[in-house]
């Protein structure tokens, strides 16, 4: 089961035990509530992970312009062009003064994207994004996911959420794109 809660407090209560509230004013719970009252008081696994991805745009200081663009074409394929340091040598900048401005999407753009337009490749990920949400939209848990792939679960999770980070911006700019902004 699959809900979207805001932590709200954590608090330590002794002998070990923590107590974790939850606020979900989103209506992810709908239709489970009958699931939840089943759950009270036997263990569970919690899996909680933030439903936005951050990235970092760099800028040229002087001209606000970033230093890499995403590019999409007519069907959506997302391409990143990175400005070349040739280029500022031939316009006479020595050393290029760099401003980083952090950027966040939400996590189900990322999904879309990557479910829609393609999955770009990035050295040292080597996991299968597409299939893997493919596999959780269908209500697969990641543990099963993970035995599916052969691989530790924490694997699956770390290395999915690198790869969302990575193609955040991919993301981004697509869905600029697909959404006429």
């Amino acid at each position: 089961m699959e809900f979207k809660p805001v932590p709200q407090k954590i608090t330590a209560k002794g002998d070990g035990v923590i107590e974790i509230v939850l606020k979900i004013e989103n209506g992810s719970l709908y239709g489970k509530m009958d699931q939840i009252q089943e759950l009270i008081k036997r263990p569970c696994v919690v899996s909680i992970r933030p439903n936005t991805a951050e990235f970092v745009t760099e800028r040229d200081k002087n001209t606000k312009q970033p230093l890499v663009r995403y590019q999409v074409d007519d069907t959506g394929i997302v391409e990143a062009v990175h400005i070349e340091q040739e280029q500022l040598e031939l316009e006479g900048i020595e050393k290029l003064e760099v401003e980083k401005e952090t950027q966040e999407i939400d996590i189900d753009i990322i999904d879309q994207f990557i479910l829609e337009a393609g999955q770009p490749e990035f050295d040292g990920i080597d996991i299968d994004a597409q299939r893997v949400i493919m596999l959780q939209k269908a209500g697969k848990s990641d543990r099963e996911i993970a035995s599916d792939l052969e691989i530790e679960t924490e694997a699956l999770i770390t290395q999915m959420d690198e790869y969302k980070r990575l193609v955040a911006p991919y993301a981004f700019a697509w869905w600029s794109w697909k959404t006429g902004k």
